[in-house]
């Protein structure tokens, strides 16, 4: 066999084998921003999210507070998830083969964002969620299909 015979072998794209793995990810992404990230009060920087009405150290403000103890919501950690309305509209859009995560900040009638600093990031991954994602999830799969791909 001469050297061009196995060029076909070759002829894949891993962008698009990524781009493929990514598609399929949509579930996962969601929740690690939801579970991981949001239910744990951090942005996607790694940030503690606090209201920009909190008080003596608190998250929420003091009203707050009292109105999320009486609805047995946590208190401690500013998760965005009060009724799970906001939760249920993330999704996971592609965008110029990147992958983006969006929600409806306006579900509730107001801007969502418009109690918080705008240094917060709400949507999208954390360093250490990324490389989670990439190691567990994205790297065995394409491991697998460039092996599915050279017989191997």
């Amino acid at each position: 066999m001469k050297f061009t015979d196995y060029i076909k072998v070759f002829d894949f794209s891993i962008s698009e084998m990524i781009n493929k793995i990514m598609k399929g990810l949509s579930d996962e992404i969601i929740e690690l921003n939801q579970i991981e990230q949001l239910k744990e009060g951090i942005d996607t920087q790694g940030e503690q999210i606090k209201t920009l009405k909190a008080t003596n150290g608190e998250v929420y403000a003091p009203l707050t507070i009292a109105i999320r103890e009486s609805q047995n919501l946590q208190t401690d950690k500013v998760d965005l998830k009060q009724t799970g309305k906001f939760y249920n509209t993330f999704k996971v859009v592609e965008n110029n083969k990147d992958f983006e995560v969006k929600a409806d900040f306006e579900i509730h009638g107001d801007n969502i964002r418009d109690y918080f600093s705008p240094k917060f990031d709400f949507l999208g991954l954390t360093n250490d969620n990324l490389e989670y994602l990439a190691f567990e999830n994205i790297l065995p799969e394409l491991e697998k299909q460039i092996k599915s791909k050279l017989k191997l």
